[in-house]
């Protein structure tokens, strides 16, 4: 019920769930939501975690290293993995220790190379790896994201979702970011040696409230020549 509030509140007034949060715990009247009595105390603990977690997050104040085994030693679901006799449980525990090993192993090795370690290199490396095992079959599908085709090349190319709020990202909004995701949107196409098929929907669903919101196709739909499109 209270994340319903903030959620509604958030998409109200068109601000990120955090400051909807932030707004009614310091209960400025323009934002407050109805009867939440005790529910800002809870908030205002959430929202100092959060500050916390924020700042032993920040690049500046640690490195990915140990950002991810302070992330892994502070979460309770992992707490809890490590202490089942489930032997799901179990191997997911494991997993969560052979990713914690290979950011260690990837820090050591950018450190060695004199290089910065970001968690966005390390993912773009977790993609390329993931494209080498699926290039062995030749009949298989491959699905992955823009940035992880980058120097591949397929015969036909589907690149689903091409509507504003995905390319671009709902999240870049000034001329640099609009123009990075322009980037990407060309990456995308020209991946394909024959043919690359587009689709966009009329409708999406908001991750946060779950609502279907009208969708539009991409902006850079219309930067594509017309002779190399066919509408169907």
């Amino acid at each position: 019920m209270t994340i319903g509030k903030i959620s509604a509140c958030s998409e109200y007034h068109k601000i990120s769930f955090l400051q909807a949060i932030k707004e009614n715990v310091e209960k400025n009247p323009k934002y407050l939501c109805q009867n939440m009595g005790g529910q800002l105390q809870v908030l205002s603990d959430y929202l100092k975690s959060l500050n916390i977690f924020f700042e032993v997050c920040d690049p500046k104040n640690n490195t990915l290293d140990k950002i991810i085994d302070m992330i892994i030693k502070g979460s309770m679901y992992v707490a809890e993995l490590a202490n089942s006799k489930n032997p799901y449980d179990i191997e997911r525990y494991e997993n969560v220790l052979t990713i914690q090993q290979e950011v260690q192993s990837y820090v050591n090795k950018q450190k060695f190379l004199g290089e910065k370690a970001t968690i966005e290199h390390f993912l773009q490396q977790i993609d390329a790896m993931l494209f080498q095992d699926d290039a062995a079959d030749i009949n298989a599908i491959t699905l992955s994201t823009i940035h992880g085709v980058k120097g591949r090349e397929f015969e036909h190319v589907y690149i689903i979702s091409f509507h504003d709020q995905s390319i671009p990202s709902v999240m870049s909004r000034t001329p640099a970011e609009i123009e990075e995701e322009r980037r990407l949107a060309y990456v995308a196409l020209t991946r394909a040696k024959t043919q690359a098929t587009i689709s966009y929907t009329q409708m999406y669903s908001n991750i946060f409230s779950g609502k279907s919101i009208p969708a539009t196709q991409s902006r850079f739909l219309c930067e594509i020549p017309s002779k190399c499109l066919k509408i169907i």
